[in-house]
């Protein structure tokens, strides 16, 4: 069997032959043993993802909902998963008052301008449909504790966060 010889496309950030090679050929026992102490590496099965996101997400709001605290979450979109956290809110009545959430990002035209929060595909309401308007009414954060990047805001937002 003949190998196939490929190099790094054009329109990738990173361009370094030698350093893709060196970390593709980590073992995956390995991967987990990373050489900075401080970092955490574990592989999961790929029908654990999912599970775990949620799970930490949730677990996230309800410690800050039960501490009084305040919780900013930066998450990306869309995401449907984001239900099921709305279900276990519902579920478990968990106060949502102190929760911040900042999407990561947001459909633009050529001219910068964002798609608005009435648009089907558009990530803010992927975030308002897919979560915040199924938390039950009273369990919500305020609608202005949802953000997201629009042309008005996007010199100010890392400062929002």
């Amino acid at each position: 069997m003949t190998d196939f010889q490929f190099g790094i496309s054009k329109w990738a950030p990173f361009q370094d032959g030698e350093v893709c090679d060196r970390i593709r050929r980590i073992k995956r026992e390995d991967i987990c043993a990373p050489s900075c102490p401080n970092l955490k590496i574990e592989v999961v099965p790929d029908d654990q993802i999912s599970f775990r996101r949620v799970s930490d997400i949730f677990r996230r709001i309800k410690t800050a909902s039960e501490e009084d605290r305040r919780l900013v979450l930066i998450l990306p979109n869309p995401h449907p998963q984001y239900l099921k956290v709305a279900h276990l809110i519902n579920t478990f009545q968990v106060d949502c008052r102190n929760l911040y959430i900042f999407n990561m990002d947001e459909w633009a035209d050529q001219d910068g301008n964002t798609a608005p929060e009435t648009w089907p595909n558009g990530l803010m309401y992927g975030m308002l449909n897919y979560f915040y308007y199924k938390v039950d009414e009273k369990l919500r954060p305020p609608r202005d504790h949802i953000q997201g990047p629009t042309k008005q805001n996007i010199n100010v937002f890392a400062r929002m966060i």
